[in-house]
């Protein structure tokens, strides 16, 4: 039975595998995760991707699973992503 360090040790040794991957396919592919954030009227939905850089409006619109709606006051902007560190929880 695994006890709740153990867990946290395995999650932890997980996530830092996960970092060591997304390191390694960045600097292959060369993409780095943006956050798109939607503003409409029910409120923010914030949305991650990934692309090579930084994303087009039209590529940023994509992502959304509602649909855009600049007439109705909604807003779309686009970050630069979360540390993959931080994206990984390390």
């Amino acid at each position: 039975m695994t006890t709740p360090s153990e867990a946290q040790q395995e999650g932890t040794r997980l996530r830092t595998e996960a970092l060591a991957l997304l390191e390694q396919a960045e600097k292959l592919d060369g993409l780095r995760a943006y956050e798109i954030h939607h503003e409409h009227s029910h409120g923010l939905s914030h949305y991650l991707m990934w692309s090579a850089e930084h994303p087009s409006d039209q590529q940023a619109e994509a992502v959304l699973d509602i649909e855009f709606d600049p007439d109705a006051d909604e807003t779309l902007e686009v970050f630069p992503g979360p540390m993959l560190r931080t994206l990984c929880g390390l």
